[in-house]
């Protein structure tokens, strides 16, 4: 990009007043990107869900929706994204995991003659983790078509290491407590009390808490505030600083928009754009631009570098002597959707753990405090893993560390901690019962991601059976990573989306219905026509 930008545009590209760059140096920070492709626009009602990525390509759209297993909120959520896909974009195709076979809605259908009965008793049976939202959509739209996207054999032998491993519940959780409370009594004789209070105090949101029943969970935005004062205390560092943005570029937006500079007169704001926009019409950007100014700015969903190369191509097609200065509030607004678009929750959660760590290895004064860190890093990769809620970025954590962070040789790390005897009675029970479960665990991984690779190949395949070109997809979290990478290598139209949750309640009412073994019509699948081991229909 070698030409100098206006200044209007240099003076929102990032952050707006005490954010801005010299135009010679906008190269660096954002160097040329395609712009995404028109064509490729979604937006979902926030009060449904949002878009965690958008990709733009040459390739078929694939909206591929995160489900949240059990969860009534968020299967209804799912239920009204679907309503709205098919409504505005006009998908009506679903491809789903858990099952192998096309899904026959009338297998759903109680009372034939009455869709509001049998809407009424599907509801129901959602609260109890038996419906799920893509059958309460099906139920309700009967020109929708769905298949399965599951490979049985790798499903069968996925779902009995997932049983394996829950199912023996109790004892994992035993280890985890044995090793949480060895790691807290190591912890009142080996760490600071700056690091004890840090840690206690970043339990909610850090990679490095003392978790289990007596942490206390903290609001996002109160938890990032600590961090926040805590990295000035202990660290120097300002979170607000411009010169920051390259080692914490997503703290640094989220900090960002929090400030009064990106507050907006509400009443100043509305008359502002309509001027605005009559003077920016004839542009060719003008209905996109109208679009994002004529909604509620947390409502507005365009992908990063969407957002700010629309504005710099607005700036760049002005007239120079365009009166930027008598748009305060425009200004706000558009510096506001350009750090919105790219401020990345997933980035923003790995900042959040690494500026953690930092500090807490800035408060580790000695061998052992280190050590104890790594114990705590490793006890929280652990529960998640015996909890079965591990990220890609933990599994590949663990098949890089396997030996090392084994069960077995977790205890002996705290013995060597524990050199001078100065904390009695350190031990651990049933380790060999928690070794086989560890692997048992690790197996369960390894075949989900098995499982990628073969639902990635019949959703292929399925869009060729169908001749469709757009699809919704509808997936456990734990493959949103790899689907995203398979179909930005194959040049799809690809968007990620979350439905919304207010609350934690969910899994367990799955996990009952997983486990549950009498007979029953609600244990089977509900619409599928092909069996899958024994009939069942669950989401790992």
């Amino acid at each position: 990009m070698k030409k100098k930008l206006p200044a209007f545009f240099t003076g929102l590209c990032f952050c707006l007043n005490q954010l801005n760059f010299a135009p010679s140096s906008w190269s660096e920070f954002a160097p040329e990107v395609k712009i995404p492709r028109a064509g490729f626009q979604i937006q979902i009602p926030p009060e449904f869900g949002s878009l965690e990525t958008v990709m733009a390509g040459p390739g078929p759209v694939i909206v591929h929706i995160q489900t949240a297993h059990g969860h009534y909120e968020a299967q209804k959520n799912i239920q009204a994204i679907l309503r709205h896909l098919k409504n505005v974009y006009g998908f009506d195709l679903l491809l789903l995991e858990g099952s192998a076979a096309k899904l026959n809605p009338d297998l759903l259908k109680f009372f034939p003659a009455r869709k509001d009965l049998t809407m009424k008793m599907a509801e129901e049976l959602a609260k109890e983790a038996l419906v799920k939202g893509d059958e309460l959509f099906l139920l309700e739209e009967p020109s929708a078509q769905a298949y399965g996207i599951e490979d049985v054999e790798a499903y069968r032998r996925n779902r009995a290491a997932f049983k394996a491993v829950l199912a023996q519940k109790e004892k994992t959780e035993g280890f985890l407590l044995e090793m949480q409370i060895q790691i807290e009594r190591l912890a009142a004789h080996f760490l600071s009390r700056d690091l004890r209070v840090f840690l206690k105090h970043s339990n909610s949101f850090a990679a490095l808490p003392l978790a289990g029943a007596r942490a206390q969970s903290l609001p996002l935005q109160q938890g990032l505030n600590d961090l926040k004062t805590e990295a000035k205390k202990h660290l120097g560092l300002d979170l607000t600083d411009p010169r920051n943005q390259f080692d914490w570029p997503m703290l640094l937006r989220f900090f960002k928009l929090q400030e009064p500079d990106l507050k907006i007169d509400e009443k100043i704001f509305e008359k502002e754009r309509v001027e605005f926009l009559k003077m920016i019409q004839p542009l060719p950007l003008y209905q996109q631009i109208k679009r994002l100014l004529s909604q509620p700015l947390n409502e507005n969903q365009l992908p990063d570098p969407g957002t700010s190369l629309l504005f710099e191509k607005m700036a760049r097609r002005l007239p120079p002597d365009f009166p930027y200065d008598a748009f305060a509030n425009i200004k706000s607004a558009i510096g506001h959707l350009i750090l919105q678009s790219e401020l990345r929750n997933r980035e923003l959660l790995k900042e959040i753990d690494a500026l953690t760590e930092k500090i807490c290895g800035k408060l580790s004064v000695s061998d052992e405090a280190k050590k104890i860190l790594v114990l705590l890093k490793d006890f929280r990769l652990l529960n998640r893993l015996f909890s079965l809620e591990f990220t890609p970025e933990d599994y590949e954590e663990i098949l890089n560390r396997k030996e090392n962070i084994r069960p077995r040789n977790i205890a002996g790390h705290f013995f060597a901690i524990d050199r001078t005897r100065r904390v009695k009675n350190i031990k651990f029970t049933r380790l060999d019962e928690i070794e086989a479960l560890f692997d048992k665990a690790v197996e369960f991984y390894r075949g989900a991601k098995e499982r990628d690779r073969r639902m990635l190949q019949n959703i292929e395949s399925r869009l060729k059976e169908t001749g469709r070109n757009k699809a919704v997809v509808i997936t456990g979290g734990f493959h949103a990573e790899s689907f995203r990478q398979y179909f930005q290598a194959r040049g799809c139209n690809y968007a990620l989306v979350t439905p919304n949750i207010t609350a934690v309640e969910g899994r367990e009412k799955y996990l009952q219905v997983v486990f549950q073994d009498s007979p029953g019509v609600f244990k089977k699948s509900t619409m599928e026509t092909v069996r899958l081991s024994d009939g069942e229909r669950f989401h790992l």
